[in-house]
């Protein structure tokens, strides 16, 4: 695993480390939030994604729960997307699990995270 995504698996004060396998990290909050951090690589490129997949029992999870373990698993310096595929990709195997990916490789410059964060195209941007 590299080190850059190895710096951003440790457990936060109050989880349990569930279970740990060479490629896989479980982590359980003390209300019952859980994170399972893989790290993937594409064949064809050796190119490394970091993912991050997160649970409730009962219910999706909240939109705090999302910036929590963000903050935890991945970091507030570094990109990371969650994906909506198209319908013939998608699956569900659990009812209310949410994935965060976090790449290891440049996958958008700055200048077009930029905008995207501020919620406005290219164009509109040059105008302001």
């Amino acid at each position: 695993m590299g080190e850059r995504m190895a710096k951003h698996l440790r457990c936060p004060p109050g989880w349990e480390r569930t279970s740990h396998a060479w490629f896989q990290h479980r982590f359980r909050s003390p209300d019952g939030l859980l994170v399972i951090t893989t790290q993937d690589t594409e064949p064809d490129t050796g190119r490394s994604w970091l993912h991050v997949s997160f649970s409730r029992s009962d219910r999706m999870p909240t939109y705090d729960d999302l910036q929590l373990v963000r903050e935890h698993f991945i970091g507030t310096d570094r990109l990371c997307l969650q994906v909506f595929p198209r319908e013939e990709h998608y699956v569900n195997l659990h009812p209310h699990c949410l994935h965060l990916w976090c790449p290891e490789f440049e996958l958008l410059p700055d200048r077009i995270v930029e905008w995207m964060a501020a919620g406005v195209g290219p164009t509109q941007r040059q105008r302001t």
